[in-house]
């Protein structure tokens, strides 16, 4: 036994403070007069007569307390204390933590607290919800424990209040059967003990119904014994047992219960009541029809009963229907007669090729339905007038950038918005992805800031910080959807990023991945590396496991990215395209062989994906040109007989991803036309600028439907080149790299003429090169080589 004070806020707590102070003015005056309802600024809790209460809590405020079954305002309380320090009702005592002690007097319920506040309502709502209610109590301890005296539960208890017992603990061999003493009324300090009872052991018998014993198992009391296979008793069918053994409590017996079989007959008669078929079938089983009979000029439509759960004998009969013909004629819109059919009674028609009526659009037939034809019966072709068009206008700043002719119900292609000096295109101002009326559509601009900045947000879209000046910054975008964007900045400009934070750079969002902290002579440095947001469609919640498209793109596009952040942007493709998946594969994966099927190049833009034929631009640029080079590289790889050239610039360069180019280096023997493939610069300078140029390999599914795609699109059907060197066997794959050399990139290449020890490409240009291949003895190639 102990006394002393426990904490019993939680326990005697009647309700949350939801109210605040009206006025600037005290609950409880000095002299202990309510001057507010118990509802409005209150803090009250449920509390024992002539108990010993102790209140503290830490508030700029001063508090006054007493006891009452209610309180109103204008109520004097009498059984009352107030803080020491609260000397009058306008003085700020500076937070400082307090206790006051009172004794509940008899027929009061309620502990209330009062508080005056000289500053905001938030001061009293915060203060009141940190009060510590304690009593000065008389407490027990009750340990719970097991058999062997481990202790499962100790706890402290009030006086006259119940004890809380433990889980039911388990003891090998016996069960639990409750506690050695009551504990709902504690009186004193218990030591509270765990009573089991051993558990027996029986025997149990499983015969079979001539006393033959099949079974004899041993069960633990109330257990479930298991029970045997039943032999087959010739005749009979096992029906169960006569006695349960789902709860065993004794030693038992159980015996196997049969029930003898019965057997019907079953025959099958034809119209003229000729035995097609006879047979015995027990009791509640289904007998077996005989083939379908054949009746000239009927057709079989069944038998008369059925012949499942047989319960007696019985005779079943086949029923026939006469073949009866109907004449079924296709009428056009001016009743021409497109075809006439003879139908069978319940048969299907057979429509003609679709028919066309110039200004009009053939939709179907009506009736649409030609099945379970009854009668004779005319179809008539269904026309709907010519497909509608709308006019949409894509303006900036009043200026027309384009207008178009689009179906309706379909999408409007937007064109590139124009580039300001002073402005970031942000959206447009309407929705074109489902044209239904002319409509104009304008560019919504943002303002550019004066210099480079990277803002940061929560993972929740909540801007935290801004970042203006860095240490080093490095961004990379590339044809192949790669854009990455790495910084450091001092750790107090950066104090902010955290791995899960989304940085923004000129209209582009980028996830923070990696966040690397240093200290280097006294300096304190932050690294972050991010990637495109889009890269988030690798998680496995945004994987399918099927696709299935064909239609225009920019509808494949969106139906691609639903259920995802982003949105289908601008697709520059009309041609109909499909797509099957069969298996499971992440969004983005998915995503890239859209863009490789459709023959395109993705762009990003915010939270819209872009689909471009061609990114950057078609008009051949000198890349050399000028005297901002510093470096040239040209590698050679005999791996994949490639080149690739890297040039670097000390400062900003006109030239952006995807841009053709020609390169003109005679020191290095240099004179080729490519592409920038990728590009790493300084954002905040712009200074150290490097490109990458070179042929565009898309991954190997891209160029699978790449290749595909062109062949079909130049009507040169390039599986003729895969079935000429078909038994060339794994030599084939050294072939599709040396391949590469010659091919600057597919889209030029317009014939491949294959010889018996050469084969020639003609490019869209009209030049043509020729290779000399030569084989072993198995027909495999051994080499690969440009004739001179």
């Amino acid at each position: 036994m102990a006394t002393g004070w426990l904490d019993i806020s939680a326990s005697a707590f009647c309700g949350d403070y939801n109210g605040y102070i009206r006025y600037a003015n005290q609950l409880l005056n000095i002299a202990g007069t309510a001057t507010a309802d118990s509802t409005n600024g209150m803090r009250t809790f449920g509390i024992k007569e002539s108990t010993q209460y102790r209140v503290s809590l830490q508030m700029r405020n001063r508090f006054r307390l007493g006891c009452a079954p209610n309180l109103t305002t204008g109520q004097t309380l009498t059984n009352y204390v107030f803080d020491p320090l609260d000397t009058n009702d306008a003085t700020d005592q500076g937070g400082l933590s307090r206790t006051l002690e009172i004794l509940s007097s008899t027929s009061q319920v309620f502990l209330c607290v009062g508080a005056w506040s000289s500053g905001a309502s938030d001061t009293i709502f915060n203060t009141l919800n940190t009060i510590v209610l304690e009593a000065y109590l008389t407490y027990f301890t009750v340990t719970f424990q097991d058999w062997d005296g481990t202790v499962l539960k100790a706890e402290t208890v009030i006086e006259h209040e119940a004890a809380i017992a433990p889980a039911n603990p388990s003891r090998a061999g016996y069960i639990f059967t409750g506690w050695d003493m009551a504990f709902n009324d504690v009186t004193a300090d218990l030591t509270v003990t765990a009573q089991y009872r051993a558990i027996g052991t029986y025997q149990v018998l499983f015969k079979n119904y001539d006393a033959t014993v099949l079974k004899t198992e041993y069960v633990l009391e109330g257990g479930t014994a298991t029970a045997p296979a039943v032999p087959n008793r010739e005749g009979f069918n096992f029906s169960g047992w006569d006695v349960p053994f789902d709860n065993v409590l004794a030693d038992m017996v159980t015996t196997a219960q049969f029930t003898r079989k019965v057997y019907h007959t079953v025959r099958f008669l034809d119209w003229d009541d000729e035995v097609l078929k006879e047979e015995l079938v027990e009791h509640g089983y289904s007998a077996t029809t005989p083939d379908a009979p054949v009746l000239a000029g009927y057709r079989f439509l069944g038998w008369d009963l059925p012949c499942s759960e047989i319960l007696s004998d019985l005779d079943i009969h086949a029923l026939y229907e006469q073949i009866i013909y109907y004449t079924v004629r296709f009428m056009d819109w001016n009743a021409a007669v497109l075809k006439t059919d003879q139908v069978e009674s319940g048969g299907t028609a057979t429509p003609p090729t679709n028919p066309t009526r110039s200004g009009y659009t053939f939709t179907g037939w009506l009736p649409a339905v030609f099945a379970n034809i009854r009668a004779d019966m005319d179809f008539t072709a269904q026309y709907e007038f010519i497909i509608v068009y709308h006019t949409v206008n894509f303006y900036s700043d009043g200026v027309l950038l384009s207008s178009q002719q689009v179906e309706d119900g379909t999408a409007a292609i937007p064109p590139l918005p124009p580039q300001k000096i002073d402005s970031i295109f942000d959206h447009w101002d309407s929705d074109f992805s489902n044209v239904t009326a002319d409509m104009n559509v304008n560019a919504v601009f943002r303002a550019a800031l004066e210099h480079t900045v990277i803002f940061v947000y929560s993972a929740s879209g909540a801007l935290l910080q801004s970042i203006d000046k860095v240490l080093s910054a490095n961004l990379r975008d590339s044809l192949e959807g790669e854009l990455t964007f790495e910084f450091s900045t001092l750790a107090g400009r950066g104090e902010f990023l955290r791995p899960g934070c989304v940085a923004e750079y000129e209209g582009d969002y980028f996830n923070v991945v990696r966040v690397a902290k240093t200290i280097s002579s006294g300096l304190m440095t932050v690294a972050a590396t991010c990637e495109h947001i889009s890269y988030v469609l690798n998680d496995d919640r945004y994987k399918i496991d099927a696709f299935d498209y064909t239609g225009l793109p920019a509808a494949g596009l969106a139906q691609l990215l639903n259920g995802t952040q982003f949105s289908a942007g601008t697709v520059e493709f009309s041609n109909s395209v499909t797509m099957k998946i069969n298996q499971s594969v992440t969004r983005r994966e998915a995503l890239m062989q859209f863009v490789a099927i459709c023959g395109g190049e993705i762009e990003y833009s915010g939270h819209y994906i872009n689909l471009r034929q061609h990114r950057g631009s078609t008009a051949v640029k000198q890349l050399m040109d000028g005297k901002k080079v510093t470096d040239v590289s040209v590698t050679y790889d005999s791996r994949s007989a490639t080149e690739s050239y890297e040039v670097a610039f000390h400062k900003v360069a006109d030239f952006s991803v995807g841009d053709e180019v020609q390169i003109v280096f005679t020191p290095m023997h240099i004179n080729t036309r490519t592409r920038i493939i990728a590009m790493e610069y300084n954002p905040f300078y712009k200074y150290s600028i490097r490109v990458e140029v070179g042929s565009y390999k898309p991954t190997i599914n891209d160029n699978l439907y790449r290749i595909e795609k062109t062949a079909t699109d130049n009507n040169d059907d390039m599986s003729a080149i895969w079935d000429e060197f078909g038994s060339m066997s794994d030599s084939f794959d050294s072939f599709e790299a040396d391949y590469g050399n010659f091919l600057d990139t597919y889209k030029e290449v317009q014939n491949i003429a294959v010889g018996e020890t050469s084969f020639t490409v003609t490019y869209s240009d009209g030049s043509m090169v020729t290779f000399n291949y030569s084989v072993d003895r198995n027909g495999r190639m051994t080499s690969i080589t440009r004739a001179v």
